[in-house]
């Protein structure tokens, strides 16, 4: 049988179950004057869930190619089962510290692209006004008195 990774797998629930909220409350979130924030937050809320998910998959997957290799159904591995495979195998799920820790470089990584997309909404935000400000004429800089 196999265990599911439950520290993997609540940060990708809880993630969705944010993520469904917002886009329950839309009339309240994406037209508000904070709708630069809650589209990163939204972005991050997505690729964090699926950067754990993955991981999470990826581990449920390992455990999967392990019990193959599990003839009787004592869970002990006998010395006949122990073929290279197998030992790879438990290789991938013992050494891999980098998918165990994806709960925190998730949030890492997901914050440093939502950050990006809000600056970059922001920048668009500030050249649409800007360009509004010059076809009414009123801005004050960059005008050349004749």
């Amino acid at each position: 049988m196999i265990e599911f990774p439950s520290f993997l797998c609540y940060p990708p629930l809880i993630s969705g179950l944010l993520l469904i909220l917002i886009l329950v409350a839309n009339k309240w979130t994406f037209k508000s004057t904070f709708r630069k924030f809650w589209i990163s937050f939204s972005q991050f809320l997505i690729i964090y869930a699926l950067i754990v998910g993955m991981a999470a998959s990826i581990d449920i997957k390992i455990k999967e190619d392990l019990e193959k290799y599990e003839l009787n159904a004592e869970n002990i591995y006998t010395e006949e089962e122990a073929a290279i495979l197998y030992e790879e195998t438990m290789d991938k799920l013992i050494n891999d510290v980098g998918r165990n820790f994806t709960v925190f470089t998730g949030l890492f990584i997901s914050g440093i692209f939502s950050f990006i997309t809000y600056l970059v909404l922001w920048g668009i935000e500030k050249y649409k006004r800007l360009k509004e400000e010059e076809c009414r004429g009123t801005t004050t800089h960059n005008k050349s008195y004749m």
